[in-house]
């Protein structure tokens, strides 16, 4: 259970550096109070390269590009690409919701090579579920004016 939860912590060290997960279908309440599914859409504001640089002394920025449902987001310390994670992302109103589907290998211990790992060998090899997974991070709100993008507390800057 310890290695369990220290795999857990490592990954969500990892995903806190930048944004992470959740979400596919939503539902949300309709005028007669009941709960209803909302279809899956992508805002096609979001589409593009978006860098949010961070406010340390050395150098180091998130980029998260955004395509028509995909995402990628990698994490850039002095010139080098630290961690990297990919998937799907849907937006319902003004949420946005990522859904992990690869892991980049050396960003998280444990995945020790350099290679895409799927979402089903993370979790194997982490020994968590797909819950605690997608529990990492809830959806989030998100706005886009001009060329930037206000999304997990950060502000990001369209490239």
């Amino acid at each position: 259970m310890n290695k369990k939860k220290t795999w857990l912590g490592v990954l969500a060290i990892v995903l806190v550096l930048g944004m992470a997960v959740v979400g596919c279908d939503v539902e949300k309440e309709n005028d007669g109070g009941s709960t209803e599914p909302v279809l899956s859409s992508t805002d096609p504001a979001l589409n593009g390269n978006w860098r949010c640089d961070w406010d340390v002394p050395e150098e180091y920025f998130d980029l998260l590009i955004l395509d028509n449902g995909n995402f990628e987001l990698s994490g850039h310390y002095e010139g080098t690409r630290i961690f990297c994670i990919k998937g799907t992302f849907t937006t319902d109103e003004s949420t946005l919701f990522l859904h992990i589907t690869h892991v980049y290998g050396t960003t998280t211990g444990g995945l020790d090579e350099e290679r895409w790992y799927t979402r089903s060998e993370v979790t194997t090899i982490l020994d968590i579920t797909d819950e605690e997974l997608d529990s990492v991070y809830p959806p989030k709100p998100y706005s886009v004016s001009g060329n930037t993008l206000n999304w997990n507390d950060r502000a990001y800057t369209r490239i």
